[in-house]
């Protein structure tokens, strides 16, 4: 959910769509594909950001409004393709928490570093 526009959802799947939703008005706003399957979603607390992981074990940043990348996306482990299973922002959104591969692993990213 959005955290300033209460009736715009966003979500991610298996087909490869992030779709921005408006829940009152129950139709999809915005949607496009990165052609590969999504499994978790988060925005930042501003509502500008969004996260999504992939089935992959990549992290992909896009802008919330469009859906466009912001950055190419971010491989949590070089040479293995761990299942993203949980993302999620910091409440101060400074911070970016990506939960991959069985173990549940976790890697954390600076947002203001540019997600390093």
């Amino acid at each position: 959910m959005h955290p300033k526009l209460g009736n715009i959802y966003y979500t991610a799947g298996d087909d490869g769509l992030v779709c921005k939703w408006d829940i009152q008005k129950k139709r999809i706003l915005k949607k496009k594909s990165f052609g590969f399957p999504l499994n978790v979603i988060d925005i930042n607390p501003e509502g500008n950001t969004l996260a999504v992981g992939t089935v992959y074990g990549e992290v992909g940043i896009l802008n919330a409004d469009n859906l466009e990348k912001l950055r190419d996306f971010i491989e949590v482990e070089e040479g293995k393709e761990e299942e993203i299973l949980a993302i999620k922002f910091s409440p101060k959104g400074d911070l970016l928490a990506a939960s991959f591969n069985q173990i549940n692993e976790l890697i954390v990213y600076d947002v203001k570093k540019d997600y390093s």
